[in-house]
């Protein structure tokens, strides 16, 4: 079956070794050039010719054919422009060096051939940070079951633009739950090793993730982001325990239900987890927490927004290295209950260029911590109902 590869010669540009995205001018046998960008934390490829997009989707895999100088961008979109009805096609980056029709794995390739490189530094980098990924699985979904069919470590799970999966719609399914091991949840026993736990509350079921290490769940297209929901008030959306570098990349994440009966759970939890990284999602009511952090260390939540959450923005304890920043918070509370941001027993929190607009109650309340650091902000609050505001450490903030 043929495949359709694209076998670049590189030519201008040299990154950080920290960055995250990898520009290569480059250029075919015939000469034609191309401008190519790899975007490895979105999982991400950008070419373009003559200023002309001819290829736009993520990819999913990689392999890197040292003997050959070259790296295997796995892709799956048959919408963009690279198809293979019966499988993967792959996006070739060369260094430069003749070679083969074939990886050093056994996978067959059609490829042409050129010479000489000025971009061997940037090629490099990228393999070096494809490296650092780890051991990485990629998978694109499409519906409930493949999401959860796909949860484990050191995987990168990719959602299907304005997909939305609604998770209580497969815990529900009890045969399904057996036949992918999703276990009973237990406070007293639980499992000292990755698992999908089933936990009952008030009105339904709730799913909690179970000593995961190295997850990315994220949607490919920033317009027309995914979305992750549960049905029941006392289910948080996304429950994650015990688990280390779980990030989060353009999803919406929330309840189905939004009406007059507040929420008892909130969207994302975090217990006792490590290395939390949330990146431009939307996280909404009637979620009661937009965001839970206890008992755990490092997290960065960047371009995003939390609002119409019943009781709080961010409710953070026994836990330390925090760094929000472009962030907007919104129409927290409601007329019974509200707050900003609580914090309790927490070090290194920080807030760079966030916005608080509508949020009802007390702005900060805070107990047994160090002051919290606020950046370039813009708070819209009554000044009689900021709480513990006028004790953080404050800089260049606005308060109207």
């Amino acid at each position: 079956m043929k495949k359709l590869f694209f076998l670049f010669v590189l030519l201008l540009n040299v990154n950080s070794i920290y960055a995250q995205t990898f520009t290569f001018n480059m250029h075919q046998r015939d000469n034609t050039k191309y401008c190519v960008e790899v975007d490895v934390q979105h999982r991400y490829i950008n070419a373009t010719k003559g200023g002309n997009t001819v290829l736009s989707c993520p990819f999913y895999k990689y392999l890197i054919d040292r003997q050959q100088n070259r790296i295997g961008l796995s892709i799956q979109n048959g919408s963009n422009a690279v198809t293979n009805p019966g499988g993967s096609s792959y996006f070739i980056i060369s260094r430069g060096k003749g070679i083969s029709t074939k990886l050093t794995n056994g996978t067959e390739l059609s490829v042409m051939c050129d010479n000489a490189s000025s971009q061997a530094s940037t090629y490099d980098q990228l393999v070096n940070k494809l490296n650092s990924m780890g051991s990485t699985s990629f998978y694109y979904v499409k519906n409930e079951q493949e999401f959860i069919k796909a949860l484990g470590s050191n995987r990168t799970i990719t959602i299907a633009p304005g997909t939305t999966l609604n998770i209580s719609k497969v815990l529900n399914d009890n045969a399904f739950c057996r036949n992918v091991g999703i276990e009973k949840y237990d406070y007293a026993n639980l499992p000292n090793r990755e698992s999908l736990l089933r936990n009952t509350v008030d009105d339904g079921l709730e799913l909690i993730i179970n000593r995961i290490n190295n997850l990315t769940i994220q949607c490919d297209s920033k317009t027309n982001p995914s979305k992750i929901v549960v049905e029941p008030r006392w289910s948080e959306s996304l429950y994650f325990r015990n688990c280390n570098k779980i990030t989060l990349i353009n999803v919406v994440v929330g309840h189905t239900v939004i009406d007059e009966f507040e929420c008892e759970a909130g969207v994302l939890c975090f217990s006792e987890c490590n290395n939390v990284a949330v990146f431009g999602c939307n996280l909404f009511g009637c979620g009661s927490v937009g965001i839970t952090f206890s008992e755990s260390s490092v997290l960065n939540c960047f371009d995003s927004e939390i609002y119409e959450c019943t009781s709080e923005i961010m409710n953070i304890w026994n836990s330390n290295d925090l760094l929000i920043k472009n962030c907007s918070f919104h129409d927290i509370g409601d007329e019974y209950s509200g707050c900003g941001i609580h914090n309790s027993d927490c070090r290194s929190v920080k807030f760079y260029n966030c916005s608080f607009k509508n949020i009802k109650g007390q702005l900060i309340s805070c107990y047994e911590t160090p002051p919290m650091e606020f950046h370039d902000c813009v708070i819209q609050h009554p000044k009689s109902e900021l709480g513990d505001w006028n004790s953080m450490l404050r800089y260049n903030c606005t308060v109207r």
